[in-house]
């Protein structure tokens, strides 16, 4: 099971309660379908994208 925590604005950080570990920052895009619709977050590891 995860949980999601805001840190900042654009970062979001990922506890892993398996592991008892911070996952890395995830940058986040937020996609709004309108009035009374359901945010889409698509989020994305800075480490892959390093990689």
């Amino acid at each position: 099971m995860k949980s999601a925590h805001w840190i900042k604005k654009k970062s979001l950080f990922i506890y892993d309660f398996s592991t008892r570990a911070w996952a890395p920052p995830f940058t986040i895009t937020i996609l709004d379908l309108g009035p009374g619709m359901t945010k889409l977050f698509l989020l994305s590891s800075a480490d892959a994208q390093q990689k």
